[in-house]
């Protein structure tokens, strides 16, 4: 039988294809000691995932960081192509998010309580604006809330709309630090007729103040995707 020309291509392609697959394996490993090389050989499809993601792997993450990934993924990811890449993005997205949680600093005693087994309910008194610095990162699955509208209560005044517009944009970025990935935020707000107090205190001052498109633009700047609107009719106006 004679070897084509094609044929000699092929496995010469596929003979390059192995030798750097197994050169960069050996660059992910350098990291990692002998006991977990070993540990290696019994994951062909991790080692893939982890040959195809070094790069970027590499730039993420410091190599103490990358080498606990590693080490996390070898000694607890078992199983086929399909488990073995659904366990990798869970190691993964967890080890981001613990990453990310480490760099704020929170309130050990305020977390301890959040996440108490012994009441299911819990209600905090407070700023909220104070409690949520004091949150873990990334560690709320839910906010539904209705802020205090520019002064059109006693307890909620503001010297003008772009004060109170600061003021709550404060609020929103900490919502965005604690609120977890893909959850949701309700919030319920609808549009005031007041003095903006921008350029006149007098009654001539006073408008429509639309201030569902200014927190929808406001979500938009910290981070949030806009999903839907919800109409709250309440029937005849008060």
């Amino acid at each position: 039988m004679i070897k084509t020309a094609q044929q000699s291509r092929a496995v010469a392609s596929v003979s390059s294809e192995k030798s750097a697959k197994r050169s960069a394996n050996k660059q992910a490993f350098a990291i990692l000691g002998d006991q977990s090389k070993r540990s290696a050989k019994h994951h062909p499809y991790l080692d893939n995932v982890f040959r195809i993601s070094a790069r970027y792997l590499k730039r993420e993450f410091s190599q103490e960081q990358l080498e606990k990934l590693m080490i996390r993924c070898y000694n607890g990811i078992r199983g086929n192509q399909e488990r073995t890449i659904n366990e990798f993005i869970r190691i993964y997205y967890e080890t981001v998010k613990q990453i990310h949680q480490s760099e704020c600093a929170h309130d050990e005693r305020l977390d301890s309580f959040l996440n108490s087994e012994q009441d299911k309910l819990k209600m905090l008194w407070g700023s909220c604006l104070d409690l949520m610095r004091g949150m873990k990162s990334e560690s709320i699955h839910l906010m539904v809330t209705s802020p205090p509208y520019y002064n059109a209560r006693d307890y909620s005044q503001w010297r003008n709309l772009d004060e109170y517009l600061n003021d709550m944009k404060k609020i929103i970025q900490e919502c965005y630090r604690v609120l977890d990935n893909h959850r949701p935020f309700v919030f319920n707000v609808g549009d005031i007729y007041d003095n903006d107090n921008l350029h006149t205190r007098s009654s001539w001052g006073k408008r429509r103040i639309p201030l569902g498109a200014y927190f929808t633009s406001i979500f938009e700047d910290v981070g949030f995707r806009f999903v839907d609107d919800f109409i709250w009719d309440k029937g005849e106006v008060q």
